[in-house]
């Protein structure tokens, strides 16, 4: 029973950082009340979390993205995009 518990919430984790998972079809005018509160409540923590693991992994493969000549690129992609996803989207757009 622990095992599952474990996988389960691994997984749970997994599916959070996928963007695809909570991706819209953006055809919406205006968020409804679910959209808000499911970003509110479940999105957003996660993407915090998201957005610091993501930083530490920057600062782990920074000497080998730096020595490589890819800094910006995984800048942008660790850093500059988590944070825009997490702090600056509007609240139930995705």
């Amino acid at each position: 029973m622990k095992t599952i518990l474990i996988l389960l919430a691994i997984l749970c984790v997994v599916f959070s950082f996928n963007h695809l998972v909570w991706a819209g079809n953006g055809s919406q005018e205006q968020p409804s009340a679910e959209d808000l509160i499911g970003d509110a409540i479940w999105v957003r923590p996660f993407a915090v979390i998201g957005t610091v693991i993501e930083a530490v992994a920057f600062v782990v493969s920074y000497p080998v993205t730096k020595s490589l000549g890819w800094e910006k690129e995984a800048h942008e992609f660790l850093i500059q995009d988590p944070y825009q996803n997490t702090f600056e989207r509007p609240l139930g757009i995705w």
